[in-house]
Formats: structure tokens, sequence, C-alpha cells
């Protein structure tokens, strides 16, 4: 693989300098301790330097590996390896000897060109090799650059390697960094101081001062950088602008031993507070920075609002931010470079696709509970007066005999009774019949035990022994025409066995014919 990229190279160098004397090219930029960023074409907008400059800084300062990222204009139709070869160039003339290098080759109609990522020095880990590279270019930049923004396409690509050269710069020694940054680099105090800090008067919230308007930014414990600030207020703006989201910054500085439970109540008391979110949308997304007296120590949420949750980032995606991104950052004590990588991945999700799946969907509920409601409510109240038509209306005349009985009728068998309260015949009626007639020892039941096979019922015809009084009191009421006809069914089915007339479980089934004839003289 190496001789192949070797060759690559070596080629690219010879289309680079064909492409260079055949345009004119400008001289590579020479190194420049304060920059990570170079567009000496112009092709890039200020907001978008800003913030790539920012996040590869802040990256770089916390895992020693210089990420210098160039962008210029370039021929028609222009090779990778000519981009490949730029990027080399740019790698040396600032004398790199460890880091990695982006080069974002652009046309003239902005919607076509190259990206590539080239490697220096020792920076070749797995998290860095030249598959997850590629992936980054073809599947993430390309794409964006196809679309005529090639300012994206360079938020996406930093975006993109920002999580994998973290990973890598865990293991690798840290012998070089960034230009423009040291290890041990101080944040740059705000060129506006802001309320709060060690000393702050405003006490930590909730609850919380009243908010600004035009203000997304609130660093009460002091510990941004007036960059960082200048960036992050820029890009909720523009969030703001395309998106319709809205999003709040708030740092402050609490007691020693704050857990994550007190953090995410004070960013939800937050967002409560200030309505951070449209009403209705619920598109609100707070970034709160809990910080103990040390101020590199505490809480860092990212609370989202219902709507924020399921148009931009889930709960899994934002947890992904703080644990893959933020965190090593945090660890390292860079709370501006978490800030700003946090940023950059929320940057790249607040797309307006995915606010108009928002819009939609409050359309649709909006349709919902327009048409819907009333619906559901006609559907109920009619339902409602169905019900009172068929079994709540008084009768229309109060005088009927029924009415005032005291009790039921004299004839009413445990059937007919069944039948009154079913309101139909039913198998409830003909096993209240069959039970009745074994009270009154008509019939008896008898189980059959098989082994290894479930067990059946047998039916005996008995005569019925008057002497018992329990008997007795049981036929003190005669049977109705329909339990006598059921009677006399089962008499007819019966066979006799050492004296005892049975009716096997397989000759019951031929009841079933009867069954019918059985509920018209019930009912």
């Amino acid at each position: 693989m190496r001789r192949i990229v070797g060759g690559l190279l070596a080629a690219a160098f010879a289309l680079g300098a064909l492409a260079g004397s055949a345009a004119g090219a400008a001289p590579e930029p020479s190194f420049d301790p304060e920059r990570s960023v170079y567009d000496p074409d112009g092709i890039l907008g200020p907001a978008t330097v800003r913030t790539a400059e920012s996040v590869s800084r802040a990256v770089s300062r916390a895992v020693g590996i210089p990420l210098i990222l160039v962008a210029r204009r370039a021929p028609d139709r222009q090779p990778a390896t000519a981009t490949a070869a730029h990027a080399l160039a740019v790698g040396t003339a600032l004398g790199l000897s460890r880091g990695l290098v982006f080069a974002l080759d652009v046309e003239a109609s902005t919607c076509a060109g190259q990206g590539v990522f080239v490697r220096f020095g020792d920076v070749s880990a797995r998290e860095l090799s030249d598959a997850v590279l590629e992936e980054i270019v073809s599947e993430r930049v390309r794409p964006v650059l196809a679309a005529c923004d090639p300012d994206t396409a360079l938020i996406v690509a930093v975006n993109a390697i920002s999580g994998p050269l973290l990973r890598a710069g865990a293991a690798l020694p840290a012998s070089s960094v960034a230009p423009g940054a040291s290890a041990a680099a101080s944040r740059a105090p705000a060129a506006t101081p802001q309320p709060g800090g060690a000393g702050a008067s405003v006490p930590a919230g909730p609850p919380f001062p009243e908010p600004e308007d035009g203000r997304y930014v609130y660093d009460y414990a002091g510990v941004f950088g007036a960059d960082t600030l200048a960036t992050v207020q820029g890009q909720i703006e523009a969030i703001r602008e395309r998106t319709g989201a809205e999003i709040a910054v708030y740092s402050q500085v609490v007691e020693y031993g704050i857990t994550t439970e007190e953090a995410e109540r004070h960013a939800r008391a937050l967002m409560d507070q200030w309505g951070v979110g449209r009403r209705g949308f619920d598109d609100g997304l707070v970034i709160l920075f809990d910080l103990d007296p040390s101020l590199v120590h505490g809480q860092v949420q990212l609370y989202a609002g219902p709507g924020f949750r399921a148009t931009f980032l889930s709960n899994s995606e934002r947890q992904a931010i703080f644990d893959n991104d933020m965190l090593p950052l945090l660890r390292v004590e860079d709370l501006d470079g978490a800030l700003l990588i946090a940023m950059a991945r929320i940057n790249e999700k607040a797309t307006p696709e995915h606010a108009a799946t928002l819009a939609r969907a409050r359309t649709v509920n909006a349709l919902i509970g327009l048409v819907g409601t009333p619906l559901a409510f006609a559907l109920l109240v009619g339902w409602a007066a169905l019900s009172w038509v068929r079994y709540g209306r008084d009768p229309y005349y109060l005088d009927d005999p029924s009415i005032l009985m005291p009790a039921p009728p004299p004839d009413l068998t445990a059937a007919a009774g069944a039948l009154v309260m079913d309101g139909a015949s039913s198998r409830h009626t003909l096993t209240t019949a069959m039970l009745d007639l074994a009270s009154r020892d008509e019939i008896a039941f008898r189980p059959e035990v098989r082994r290894f096979a479930r067990d059946r019922l047998k039916i005996e015809i008995r005569k019925p022994d008057t002497r018992d009084p329990r008997i007795g009191l049981n036929r003190r009421k005669p049977i109705s025409p329909a339990e006598t006809y059921a009677l006399e069914r089962l008499a007819a089915l019966a066979e006799s066995q050492d004296g005892v007339r049975i009716v096997e479980p397989d000759d019951l089934l031929k009841f079933g014919e009867h069954v019918s004839t059985f509920d018209d003289r019930l009912e």
C-alpha cells in the first residue's frame, strides 16, 4: 500500500508542477504560528474560517497532532493526485514533520473539486488509516462539495476528522504540537469581560438572571476566550436563521461535588425559565457548564427539548458528542475546545432539511388536533347517545307489571334466568340447564380417567332420590319444556352399563344436533 501511495504522490508532484505552471498558482503559504486554516483565494466565508480555525486548533492542542486546513481555487477536472501533491507541498512549506493536512481544491463553479487528507510523520494509527480518511472524503465531503457548498464541506471535514484524530492522539507520543499552539497554552481573556467568574456577583442558578435580547452565550464563570464566545455566538445565530431552533450556552460557578442529576435539573430549569425553543416546536438546546471553584471540574449538560431531540440530535447522539468529542478536551482542561467542537457537531446536524421535518410534524399534529379532536368528540357523543337509546332510556309505559314485580316469576328456571341476563341463547344457557338437571338428580357427571390422554366426561341418567331433602328442595319448582327436551334427548343416547345408564363422551357429540331446538324452546 505504501508503495502505491508513494507512486501516486510522485505522479502528483509532476501533475502539480504542470498545473501550477499552467495556471499560475500562487506560492504555498509560509508558516504562521497563529493559523491553522489557509485560504489564499478567499473561497471560504469569515465565519467558516473562524469555526474551522477554532476546532482544528482545539483538537491539535488537546492531542499534540497538528491539523492544517487549506483551500484554493483549482483547474477544472483536476485529479485527486494533484490535490494530494498540493497538500504535501503545503505541509512541506510549513515545515510540518508530524501532523495531518486536509487540502480542498475547488473548481471555479464551486460545484466540484477534490478533497484529500495527507499524513506526515508517525500519524498512521488505526484511527487514521487510509480507509478512514478516504471514507470521510468520499461519504461526507464530496457530496457537500457537489452541492456547491465549499464552506460546509470544510466544516464537515474538520468535524469528521476530529474524532479519529483525538483517538489517534491518545496512542501517540506528544512530540510536536500544532503551529501557533502550545500544549500548555492558556485561554485568551475575553475582549469584553463576561459577567461572572470565580468571584462572580451573580449567584449560581436556578433562578437565573434574565437573558438579553439577541445574546445566546453567557459565560458567568469567565472560562471562555473572546474568540470562542464570538464564534459560538455566530454559529448559534446562523443555526437559528436557517432552522429556527434556539440554543443557549451558559457557564456558572457552583459548589464542589455537583452531580450529573443536579446539573440536568439546572439545565432544565434554565430552559424553562428562559423559554429556550419555539413554543409548539420545543426545539431548544441548553449547553450548561456547571463548574466548581477550580473552574476546570464540574458537570457539562447538553439538554434538549423534545423537538430538538426528534429533529436534530437524539439522546444517544448528544451523549456521543460528549463522550467522543468533548470529554477528551475537558480532561486536558481545554474548555474552549470542548465547547467549539460540540458546537461544530451541532452545527453539522442543524440543517434546513432536518428543520423541515419538524415543521411537517407540527403541521400534522395541528391537523390532527383541528380535525381529529372534533371528530373524536362527535363519535364519543354519538356512541353515548346510541347507548342511551338502546339501554338507558326509560320505558314508554311505567305501569307494566314487570316493573312492580318483587321477585322473579315462579316459573323462571335457571336456564331462563341465564337467557335473560345474556340477552340471547348461548353455551352459558345450555351449561346452566345441565347444572340445574344435575341439582335435581336427573343426571350426574362422571369423569373418565385415561392414562397418557386427556380425561373425558360421561353423563349418567339417574332416577332422582326424592328422599334426600336437598334434592327435594331443588325439585320444588318444575322445569320448563326446554330442560325436559334436553333430558329426553340425553336419555335416548344413554346405554345401560352394569345397570347404570351412561351417555359416552363420543355420543355426547350427537346431542349437539338438538341444541338449536333446546334454544328455541327456551326462548
